[in-house]
């Protein structure tokens, strides 16, 4: 009982000097992280590119700081789970969520009565990668880059055929950016997913389309497709003879997904930091490099401030080009 009090009175004298230095509870909490499990929500199904990024870099993060990182895979509603799911949790830093862009700006816009607003409701912890798109066409079509591509939407308007994997998707916007971009008129014909619009352009049932050039590139080097372009500020490492989309004239177009962490709106800057340091610093590991080269994703960095202007503006964007073409549902 002695041994008890004395340890009591020891405790409440600490705690009381650390009170009196302003260092709280809360902030020693902080300074112990990460000292339990985490929750890693994937707003994607299982063995897709942002599970195998999540799950890599889970591993990796838990040898580093010695506790888990268990995923979580919520894809219900085109991800938008897993941002319920970090927006209602506390914000001490161990729920946090991998996101695709679009559930930040393009699902709340084309979905009815979400029960979170997702630029008001989380916090952007870093972005992590991108992968652009990139506009293939079929072989047996005359198009060898998108000038001629452009040159005969000019002389058909709103008679050549773009595919992509539906309404809203990042194809439907780059169709519709490219459009306004370069004052043609394509006609967008939405698949259900993109695999069957990729099978129908192989197969001569639709001219050509957007894609992610992790889809496309088996195809493309096995000759099935052509590539004209790639939606990026650079020429991709996995596609390096193919050239971007501002090498041939079209200055300053880009398309194409990005993958972010995010956290809870509250969570303290300081755990943001922490948890995005951690990330950064798997840059140079090999195995980390080999999942996200494999998966066509590129390891882009952005931090909390950068990122969260990003949101805005293509949340901004994408609300008045959903309203121009009668897709706004919400919001």
């Amino acid at each position: 009982m002695g041994k008890f009090i004395v340890d009591r009175r020891q405790f409440t004298a600490s705690t009381a000097a650390l009170a009196l230095a302003g260092i709280s509870p809360r902030l020693l909490a902080q300074a112990a992280f990460p000292n339990r499990a985490m929750k890693l929500y994937v707003g994607a199904s299982a063995g897709g590119a942002p599970d195998a990024m999540a799950r890599t870099m889970g591993k990796l993060l838990t040898e580093a700081w010695g506790s888990a990182v268990v995923i979580d895979n919520k894809p219900g509603v085109s991800g938008f789970l897993a941002a319920e799911a970090t927006a209602q949790a506390a914000p001490d830093g161990y729920s946090i969520c991998l996101l695709l862009d679009t559930v930040l700006n393009t699902v709340p816009f084309l979905t009815e009565k979400l029960p979170i607003d997702p630029v008001k409701d989380l916090k952007p912890i870093g972005m992590v990668g991108s992968f652009p798109l990139v506009f293939v066409s079929n072989p047996s079509l005359e198009y060898r880059n998108m000038q001629q591509v452009v040159a005969a939407a000019k002389a058909n308007p709103g008679r050549i055929d773009v595919a992509t994997s539906g309404l809203g998707s990042s194809g439907h916007v780059a169709t519709e950016l490219f459009a306004r971009a370069t004052g043609i008129k394509l006609n967008h014909l939405p698949y259900k997913g993109g695999l069957p619009a990729l099978q129908d352009v192989v197969a001569g049932h639709a001219p050509m389309m957007w894609s992610s050039v992790g889809a496309a590139l088996p195809l493309v080097k096995g000759g099935k497709l052509l590539a004209l372009g790639v939606a990026s500020t650079e020429r991709f490492s996995l596609m390096p003879t193919v050239p971007t989309f501002q090498e041939q004239g079209f200055a300053s177009f880009t398309a194409g997904n990005w993958l972010a962490l995010m956290g809870p709106a509250t969570l303290p800057d300081a755990l943001a930091q922490r948890i995005y340091s951690s990330v950064l610093g798997l840059g140079t590991n090999p195995v980390y490099q080999e999942t996200l080269l494999g998966q066509g994703i590129e390891a882009r960095n952005m931090p909390s401030p950068e990122l969260a202007r990003l949101i805005r503006t293509e949340y901004d964007r994408n609300k008045a080009l959903f309203s121009s073409l009668g897709l706004l549902v919400s919001k």
